[in-house]
């Protein structure tokens, strides 16, 4: 629960930067990480599902994969998908199974999709409402 309010109060301060769009939605978002650290969050939607891939972003040493991702979704590409959803004017809520989204999505009316970790991982569901 902690990683995913942590990922809500990165993008509600506006601190995740879009770095590239596609049909005018952002595909590449920097977010900010613990120590001064920046990270490279690559969304990849398909129907039905959304996938995140987080790098640390190394400077000259190039990317390296976010160890926090290997293991779930972590803070930094939560607070991509949050940040995206924002700027698509989209609520998102994030639940840690299938049935909790469910039922969050037949309350609010919105739609369900599964939120997986491009380098692995346990999985996570979200609920979307809005455009």
């Amino acid at each position: 629960m902690e990683r995913i309010l942590k990922a809500r109060m990165i993008a509600d301060a506006g601190l995740c930067k879009i770095l590239q769009m596609r049909d005018n939605r952002p595909t590449v978002i920097a977010v900010p990480g613990s120590e001064g650290r920046s990270y490279q969050v690559i969304i990849r939607r398909f129907p039905g599902k959304i996938s995140l891939e987080c790098n640390l972003d190394m400077d000259k040493m190039g990317i390296v994969p976010c160890e926090g991702n290997k293991k779930t979704v972590c803070y930094h590409a939560l607070a991509a998908l949050y940040a995206s959803a924002k700027l698509a004017g989209q609520t998102v809520s994030i639940c840690h199974n299938e049935t909790d989204a469910k039922r969050l999505a037949n309350m609010s009316h919105g739609m369900v999709a599964l939120v997986e970790s491009w380098n692995g991982g346990k999985p996570m569901y979200m609920t979307v409402k809005g455009k």
